[in-house]
């Protein structure tokens, strides 16, 4: 179930720019501003949280740091992997993941399928978040 959203420590975001929103959409590199946020997310106190909330505004850049995907690299607590230097270093792995892999196939499917173009970030996310729960869908009880 989804995180309602409780806190927002904007104050955290105006150290990027006075416009924050703008920077976030147009912004082209992700370590210029994931670098200049404080440690404590300004979303929630939520690096996942605030993963979801940066992808919504640039899915070309900012990818999706999620438990679920969290447990494909073994980390299996909040508190192992919900941090700001866990989020860099899976962000960076999976951009460079990304431009390795072509994920062309998987894209032109999800575009046929239901009309929507995935950036090549979101293709490498989605392979990662449903091999992580393999187990349940062979077994028969997905769990999701």
């Amino acid at each position: 179930m989804p995180t309602v959203l409780k806190t927002v420590e904007v104050s955290g975001f105006f150290l990027i720019d006075q416009n924050p929103i703008y920077v976030l959409r147009k912004t082209h590199l992700f370590e210029d501003l994931i670098e200049r946020l404080p440690s404590k997310s300004p979303i929630n106190n939520s690096w996942i949280g605030l993963s979801k909330f940066l992808h919504f505004l640039n899915p070309e850049v900012f990818p999706i740091w999620d438990s679920r995907v969290a447990k494909h690299f073994g980390l299996k607590n909040n508190s192992k992997y919900n941090k700001k230097d866990c989020y860099e270093i899976y962000a960076k792995w999976l951009i460079n993941f990304s431009e390795e892999h072509d994920f062309q196939f998987l894209k032109e499917r999800i575009l046929v399928k239901y009309g929507y173009a995935i950036s090549s970030i979101r293709a490498a996310e989605l392979s990662l978040f449903l091999s992580s729960s393999q187990k349940n869908f062979d077994s028969g009880t997905n769990q999701a």
